[in-house]
């Protein structure tokens, strides 16, 4: 695990903790929001990087993220 990778987890675990155990949690939950995020970009960005088939699971993202805007916009999420 590389520095980086471990940054961000611990940013996501560090705002988990902030909701956890704050008595205001608006801006605990929005840090956690984005940790996820992130966690989720770098995750997802260093398996695409590591893969062989980079069409593939380009192509496999692309419709999963178009399936998930269009579901958003049919159940008036956004």
């Amino acid at each position: 695990m590389t520095i980086d990778k471990l940054m961000v987890l611990l940013a996501l675990a560090a705002s988990l903790v902030l909701v956890t155990q704050a008595s205001a949690r608006l801006f605990p939950v929005i840090a956690a929001v984005a940790a996820a995020v992130e966690t989720l970009l770098v995750g997802g960005g260093v398996s695409w990087v590591q893969t062989d088939s980079k069409n593939t699971v380009t192509a496999a993202t692309v419709v999963t993220l178009i399936g998930a805007i269009q579901l958003a916009a049919a159940l008036h999420l956004g």
